[in-house]
């Protein structure tokens, strides 16, 4: 399961999108196009910044987003079986058995193939999940909006600071 989070430009919206209100749109279209060194640094920055947001157990939920992560393409993929489930917050269960997983000798485990649904949709009320703050004491869900909302600032002298290179030192 893969969740891909789209961050290519930034200011803050109600939907956590993230986008510039400062630059001329030309500029910006030009330093952020896909592939683009402003685009490598920028993904390459924000998964940095999403660490201390993310979930942290084992560290690969974390690690899954530099090797998932097409650098440059302005989307950041985290890609693990639960990538979904911790991003959302929410208990979710196979359809079928309304369970969350079953445990095996080898740790506990979903049925293979099957999509896992949001309570909601099955007509129970949603539970969230427990986070573990061991790790990473931010940890939690929505962890791209979190660290937007804590660190837009810094966001931005960051992408000021690579744009203002692309272009020449503005």
């Amino acid at each position: 399961m893969s969740m891909k989070i789209k961050r290519k430009l930034i200011s803050k919206s109600e939907a956590g999108e993230v986008y510039f209100d400062w630059y001329p749109e030309a500029e910006i279209n030009k330093a952020f196009r896909t592939g683009s060194s402003v685009q490598q640094k920028w993904d390459r920055y924000l998964i940095g910044e999403f660490e201390p947001y993310v979930p942290m157990e084992t560290g690969m939920l974390n690690r899954s987003a530099m090797l998932a992560t097409t650098i440059g393409s302005g989307e950041i993929t985290y890609h693990t079986p639960y990538s979904k489930y911790l991003y959302y917050g929410k208990v979710m269960v196979d359809p079928v058995t309304r369970r969350a997983g079953f445990e095996t000798t080898d740790g506990w485990k979903s049925r293979r193939g099957i999509s896992k649904s949001l309570l909601s949709d099955l007509g129970e009320p949603d539970r969230d999940l427990e986070y573990s703050k061991a790790a990473n004491k931010k940890a939690g869900p929505f962890w791209d909006r979190h660290a937007s909302a804590d660190r837009y600032d810094e966001w931005k002298k960051f992408a000021a600071g690579i744009i203002a290179f692309e272009f020449g030192g503005k």
